[in-house]
């Protein structure tokens, strides 16, 4: 044996990420009585989509794909009347608006709200953050959501 290697140390998965990293994040915000509002799937998406479908069958053969198409959206959690936690999944853009397919993130913050309307109390949880990252992080602040059993 050689002493010299080093053994990775593997955390066991949760049993929330257990349930939750197959499902859709849409999904698992329903369960905790998030409103979620999706965009729909628009024409820049299906173009793109139809396009790289043609790439695939021209450069690799391959007819039958399956495309994991994800929509944006964004949820909302009030905890009272001024304050509420926020979600929100959506494509990194370019300058000029078009969405980078390869880059979905996940933004999760609190936010409050002044009697006059100003933003107050900012708190951000998670900013540009992976699927994984974030469930981890919402695990960690899921005491504030009831969910529904």
């Amino acid at each position: 044996m050689n002493g010299n290697r080093i053994t990775p140390i593997l955390k066991p998965k949760s049993e929330f990420y257990k349930k939750y990293h197959h499902k859709p994040v849409v999904e698992m915000l329903e369960d905790y009585r998030f409103t979620v509002i999706e965009t729909p799937i628009d024409d820049e998406d299906i173009v793109h989509f139809e396009e790289h479908k043609k790439f695939i069958l021209e450069n690799v053969g391959l007819s039958d794909i399956p495309f994991n198409v994800k929509k944006e959206f964004s949820a909302e959690y009030a905890l009272s009347a001024i304050t509420s936690v926020f979600v929100e999944g959506r494509y990194t853009r370019t300058p000029t608006g078009e969405k980078m397919y390869g880059s979905y993130f996940y933004y999760f913050y609190k936010e409050g709200f002044s009697p006059s309307g100003y933003k107050v109390n900012r708190r951000t949880y998670a900013d540009r953050v992976t699927k994984l990252t974030f469930l981890k992080t919402f695990e960690k602040q899921s005491i504030m959501f009831k969910k529904i059993e």
